[in-house]
């Protein structure tokens, strides 16, 4: 065997030659789809599905605990911890102290609104919470009384402005767009002397399609499993819910509530938190600001939030926050019990698989196996939670004041 230039090589030398001339080519032909591959391969995009948009919403918090001062009014005064009253009411009724907020423009013009407060309330106090709402070319609406807190009697409301629309329970839905609100707050003390407290209120405005239904095209709140150890507790079971009346009244809120609570740390029973929420006048233990203030009796920091995905949720969910949710829904929502439906029921989100589906703990079943840490597909509960305005109910822990 001869190379071209006619040099005689060995044999052996020309096998070992086009051996690693073979080995060459195979390596490269093994080796290169696996750079290649290093270069490619990339996530997953999150899954997509047309979910109800709950409408543009806007939040303002007048933290007085924190020394927020504008507004006016009557015997009141800041003093460290909250808004109070400097009325004497020792031996006598006295005329109530009187807090008048500043005017609050919103950055759009709104249809929808709820208001909550927290407050601390001694034993024989009580406060009442009213708001107006103005837009251009008419003027203030007249006061929507969202109740008295505490112990003051069960007065009815006005909850009607012919020019605007009607405060529903808890929230105010317009005919016209608003762009100014204003609130007021009576304080009333206790025949003892003892003042309300007040440390907070919130105001939740909206623009939504006024009864139609928007889709909008949501990812799946995809991330890393996350599950809260918030206890799971029934609305039916007479262990858990111990009042009779309150469990055939329907006590998914309270028991929502509840569970929150338990979760951090405060081991109150769902009966006393049902009595605590229970509206009065509407005759419900749902009223969301009653919920909100209910929480607040407790210490804790507590408003509703109106949301329009599921990316906000997760975010509270990952910060230990477990989060009240409203939903509503028709048969045929939930493909693995299509017979199921409500047309208002609050549950507890507390979790989020890697995919975005929600983990909850629903209080509308006796049994843990459908209501502890169930798991329902971000789709479908999306449609029942945000295609009913996407309403929750934020509890954060108790506030911890500076040491004087």
């Amino acid at each position: 065997m001869r190379h071209s230039n006619n040099t005689p090589v060995a044999a052996g030398t020309r096998v070992v030659q086009l051996v690693s001339k073979a080995a060459s080519s195979i390596s490269k032909i093994l080796f290169a789809p696996l750079v290649l591959l290093a270069v490619t391969v990339s996530a997953a995009a999150p899954e997509k599905a047309m979910i109800p948009f709950s409408g543009k919403h806007f939040l303002v918090q007048h933290k007085f605990n924190e020394g927020y001062n504008a507004g006016k009014g009557n015997h009141i005064a800041l003093n460290g911890r909250g808004l109070t009253d400097t009325v004497g009411h020792e031996g006598a009724a006295a005329a109530p102290a009187v807090y008048l907020s500043e005017e609050i423009q919103t950055k759009f013009g709104a249809n929808e609104m709820v208001l909550t407060w927290n407050a601390d309330v001694p034993v024989g106090a009580w406060i009442n919470i009213k708001f107006r709402v103005a837009a251009p070319g008419l003027d203030w609406s007249s006061w929507f009384d969202m109740g008295n807190w505490g112990s003051g009697p069960a007065a009815e409301r006005n909850t009607e402005d012919e020019a605007f629309g009607k405060l529903k329970v808890d929230q105010l839905v317009t005919k016209v767009k608003f762009h100014t609100i204003q609130y007021m707050v009576e304080f009333h003390g206790s025949p003892e002397g003892k003042h309300p407290l007040l440390r907070m209120v919130t105001i939740s405005y909206s623009h939504t399609g006024g009864g139609e239904i928007d889709k909008q095209l949501m990812a799946a709140a995809g991330g890393k499993s996350v599950s809260l150890k918030a206890p799971w507790m029934s609305q039916l079971r007479p262990e858990d819910v111990e009042d009779e009346a309150m469990r055939a009244a329907g006590a998914c809120a309270p028991t929502s509530m509840t569970m929150i609570l338990n979760y951090y740390g405060v081991g109150v029973k769902i009966t006393e938190v049902g009595r605590r929420a229970f509206d009065p006048v509407a005759r419900i233990y749902g009223n969301w600001a009653f919920l909100a203030a209910t929480a607040a009796d407790y210490g804790f920091s507590s408003w509703v939030h109106r949301f329009n995905n599921w990316t906000e949720a997760r975010k509270l969910i990952e910060s230990g926050a477990p989060v009240i949710i409203s939903i509503a829904y028709p048969k045929g929502t939930f493909k693995d019990d299509p017979e199921k439906m409500s047309n208002g029921h609050l549950l507890v989100v507390r979790g989020f698989t890697k995919n975005g589906d929600v983990i909850c703990n629903d209080p509308g079943t006796a049994f843990p196996g459908r209501g502890d840490g169930v798991v329902y597909k971000w789709q479908e509960l999306g449609e029942a939670f945000l295609g009913h305005g996407g309403v929750g109910i934020i509890v954060k822990p108790p506030v911890k004041y500076p040491k004087k």
